[in-house]
């Protein structure tokens, strides 16, 4: 019975009998009598022509059990790393060494390993959440210089960084780590929106609007007055209408100022199109917003003048083109196609039976897949495995 492996047999007596008898089909006189099924161990009486003998095989449930219970008390899964909208359960060597954990204890023999196995697991983990976290920690100290994660610029001094490392390293639990970093950055000098790009201000003419000075970010797009990005705005608060022809003293017909045309956009399906201003003087420039419907994306967009020459567009951005307005009225028209969801992996092509399966399971962050890439459609998966998708789901639900 040594030679016999139980690892994926069920555990009642039925399954395991049927396996002790297949493991004993080539020994013509021996035959299994009883099987007793406990929590986590198993008896297999047997019998060898006129001796009998007991077998005793091993389950390591419990310790499975008691390692799920340890990841989910470190809220790896629930923790966002800072900076980022990714969980630290999602970090490769920490998701790698929670599911080695997984493998060690289902490969025990006797409770003796199983029970090894799971304090060697939590100390594997602890070590990597530790090496994990002290990497952050040097990514944002930067030897004092100020480093942008997410949308905050921090600078960390010496000190606090010492501080936090010294408590990172020596930290007894997965808790003071993170307690220790987190210390670190609340204690740093931030710049809530770091990435700021300047417009400079132009008057305005009597064919074109002017604008102020003023500043965007490129990490949440918000406008500013001021280049620290304490002054909030608008784009259209910032801009200077165009400068209105003084009078001549005569009557004030069509032929005194400039004349205006059109700009029109026929309603389209699958999305809105709107023009400002919609009516205009030539050289004025128009700004078209494109908003498509949930699910649908812009395929074509087109502007002509009475003629039906194309105008060119500028691309500005968030859904907005703009264009010159010519001596005549223009259509605008644009055609919508729905999203086509392009695989996130290699080997799962958007047309297989499983994409879209694939695709709700990164979505819940059960799985990222493997390296390069690669999914790993084909190959097979591990016991190990499929109680971490199960533990990811469950902390997704």
């Amino acid at each position: 019975m040594e030679s016999a492996d139980f690892t994926n047999t069920e555990w009642n007596e039925a399954a395991i009998k049927a396996k002790a008898t297949e493991a004993l089909a080539e020994k013509a006189d021996a035959k299994v009598t009883s099987v007793s099924v406990s929590d986590s161990t198993a008896k297999i009486t047997l019998r060898y022509g006129c001796s009998e003998a007991t077998a005793t095989i091993y389950t390591p449930n419990d310790a499975a059990a008691q390692w799920t219970a340890h990841i989910e008390s470190t809220k790896l899964g629930s923790t966002t790393v800072p900076g980022s909208d990714m969980k630290y359960s999602e970090a490769p060597d920490i998701q790698k060494a929670m599911a080695d954990g997984y493998s060690a204890i289902w490969t025990a023999k006797t409770e003796v390993d199983a029970t090894k196995a799971l304090e060697d697991s939590k100390a594997a983990l602890l070590k990597v959440v530790q090496d994990y976290v002290k990497f952050l920690a040097d990514t944002v100290y930067n030897k004092g210089e100020a480093t942008v994660i997410g949308d905050k610029s921090y600078t960390v001094s010496e000190t606090d960084y010492n501080t936090a490392v010294t408590a990172i390293t020596g930290a007894e639990n997965v808790a003071k780590v993170l307690n220790a970093y987190n210390t670190m950055l609340s204690a740093q000098t931030s710049k809530q929106h770091p990435y700021l790009t300047k417009t400079e201000a132009k008057a305005a003419t009597y064919t074109e609007t002017g604008n102020n000075e003023y500043y965007i970010c490129s990490v949440c797009q918000k406008v500013f007055k001021d280049a620290a990005g304490t002054q909030e705005t608008t784009v259209e608060a910032e801009t200077i209408a165009k400068l209105t022809r003084p009078s001549s003293g005569r009557s004030s017909g069509r032929g005194d100022r400039d004349p205006s045309y059109a700009v029109t956009a026929p309603s389209t399906k699958n999305g809105d199109v709107t023009v400002s201003p919609k009516n205009a003087s030539k050289g004025d420039r128009v700004t078209i917003t494109v908003t498509p419907d949930k699910g649908y994306e812009l395929d074509k967009l087109a502007v002509k003048d009475a003629s039906g020459n194309k105008l060119k567009l500028t691309v500005k951005g968030n859904g907005k083109y703009t264009f010159t307005m010519p001596g005549s009225k223009v259509t605008v028209s644009a055609e919508f196609v729905e999203e086509q969801a392009a695989s996130v992996f290699a080997d799962v092509p958007a047309d297989a039976y499983y994409a879209k399966a694939v695709e709700w399971a990164v979505k819940k962050g059960i799985t990222n897949g493997k390296a390069n890439g690669l999914f790993g459609s084909n190959d097979p998966c591990t016991r190990g495995q499929i109680v971490t998708f199960l533990y990811r789901a469950y902390q997704g639900k």
